[in-house]
């Protein structure tokens, strides 16, 4: 059905209403994770699941902004705008902890870093998804995000 509105006269609008139905079904959330999503494209990295609920042992673990299951990685973005209170920034750090406390690695970043220097954050998830798998393989299950 996209594709018919995409073809239809006048459609020349539409592209981007098509990039961002992509994007959700790929489970990407926010401005900010369609960029990153962009930006791990042109460095040629795999692509991640986006906001995928993980669990260890059966267990409810954490939703990381992006996870490679395959290397057991995980990318938080960290923008102001969603970790602003003392709330949700606490609620941030907690996820990361547990996420680390399992012993999958977590990179963090901030949206002006991917923007204006994203090499050190690429060079660092280079180096985890060349190294992986990291943690407890067997005990990690993921679903996707909703």
């Amino acid at each position: 059905m996209l594709n018919q509105l995409l073809a239809r006269p006048g459609a020349s609008a539409l592209p981007w209403v098509a990039q961002v139905v992509e994007e959700l079904a790929a489970g990407v959330r926010s401005v900010v994770e369609g960029e990153a999503r962009e930006l791990l494209r042109a460095a040629g990295l795999p692509e991640p699941l986006w906001n995928p609920v993980l669990f260890l042992d059966g267990h409810f673990l954490a939703v990381p902004d992006a996870y490679w299951p395959r290397a057991r990685v995980a990318l938080e973005i960290d923008s102001r705008a969603w970790h602003l209170r003392p709330a949700d920034h606490e609620r941030s750090l907690a996820r990361a902890n547990r996420l680390t406390a399992a012993g999958l690695p977590v990179v963090r970043a901030t949206p002006v870093q991917l923007r204006r220097d994203p090499d050190p954050v690429l060079r660092e998830l280079r180096a985890l998804l060349a190294t992986g798998p990291h943690g407890p393989h067997a005990r990690i299950g993921w679903r996707p995000a909703r």
